[in-house]
């Protein structure tokens, strides 16, 4: 299985089991989050749609929550 599809299993697996972002802790969206920035940072330009959109998203649930790394 490729980096990026374990990437899209791993964000749609947690949120099957969480639910919406409203039921996320900080510190699970932070772990989700840095987990898919750094496979994205390794695979530039090998990215899919699915795997931009569920970035983007919770980078936005991240940003709206104003989490960083010292916050979790």
């Amino acid at each position: 299985m490729s980096a990026l599809k374990s990437a899209i299993k791993l964000y749609k697996d947690s949120k099957k089991k969480n639910g919406d972002f409203s039921k996320w802790s900080d510190k699970q969206v932070i772990g989700i989050r840095d987990k898919m920035r750094k496979i994205a940072r390794k695979n530039r330009g090998k990215w899919t749609l699915e795997f931009y959109e569920s970035l983007q998203l919770i980078n936005k649930e991240s940003i709206r929550r104003k989490l960083q790394q010292k916050t979790a």
